[in-house]
This record gives C-alpha cells, sequence and structure tokens, in this order.
C-alpha cells in the first residue's frame, strides 16, 4: 500500500483561539447548510454546462498513480463523485473508504 499526503510546513500555520473564529465558524455553518440543501443538483452543472469535470477528475486519479487492487482513502469526498473513476482503477481487487 502506497501513501501520500502533502501538509504545510508547522511555519504556515496560524493559530487562533476558537472565541476568535466563532462568527466565522457560525456563518460558515448557515452557509454551508443552505448550499447543501441543493449539492447533489448543481454539482452537476458546475461551474458552467460544458465543463470538463469527468476529465478533471479523471486527471486526477491519474496523477495517484493507483494500480488495480490499491486500497484508496478518499477524504472529504462530498457525495462521491470520484468513485466511479477511483474504482475503475482499482478494480474488484481494490478497496475503498470515504470521510
Amino acid at each position: 500500500m502506497r501513501w501520500c499526503a502533502v501538509l504545510p510546513r508547522p511555519t504556515e500555520i496560524e493559530e487562533h483561539t476558537v472565541s476568535e473564529l466563532d462568527p466565522t465558524r457560525e456563518h460558515l455553518i448557515e452557509t454551508y447548510r443552505k448550499k447543501a440543501k441543493h449539492y447533489d443538483i448543481t454539482s452537476r452543472f458546475y461551474p458552467a454546462p460544458g465543463y470538463p469535470q469527468r476529465a478533471q477528475r479523471v486527471r486526477a486519479v491519474q496523477a495517484l498513480g493507483l494500480r488495480p487492487g490499491d486500497s484508496v482513502i478518499d477524504i472529504a469526498c462530498g457525495i462521491g463523485l470520484n468513485f466511479p473513476v477511483i474504482e475503475q482503477v482499482i478494480g474488484p481487487a481494490g478497496s475503498s473508504a470515504s470521510i
């Protein structure tokens, strides 16, 4: 099994107390809830009809260098639009999990 992660250098991480983020956090949660109601439908058209979304997903999966039988964890997968492309590459011997 191969793993790949890109993490920011520790010097690039800003620290905030929870109280500093509360107004922003509440706004983000409210915005998310409004958008989430229609995400399944709108994500199919994002950002515009004719946008090569599937082609970009295929290129992203190809860049991972996956092979048949590999295991994949898809973090922040949303509604799973990458799954068909990933499953096609890893095949029935592979496995995938999502968070």
